[in-house]
């Protein structure tokens, strides 16, 4: 399973994550006010939507085990 996410800033972590079916862009517009207030950013792509690799069952069966 291959997941992809973007970081940004240095201060206290925040993880922001998109709405179906959407990915980690919808949240472009609050990065820059984000970051001046001293936050660190992680924004994943949720499995199988923006850059991060498709649902399989496979991946499904074995993340079970």
């Amino acid at each position: 399973m291959n997941l992809t996410f973007e970081e940004f800033g240095n201060g206290h972590p925040i993880v922001l994550l998109h709405n179906f079916p959407l990915s980690n862009k919808m949240w472009s517009g609050n990065i820059k006010s984000l970051i001046e207030s001293d936050f660190r950013l992680l924004l994943p792509d949720l499995r199988g939507l923006g850059q991060s690799a498709e649902f399989s069952y496979i991946d499904s069966r074995s993340d079970g085990s």
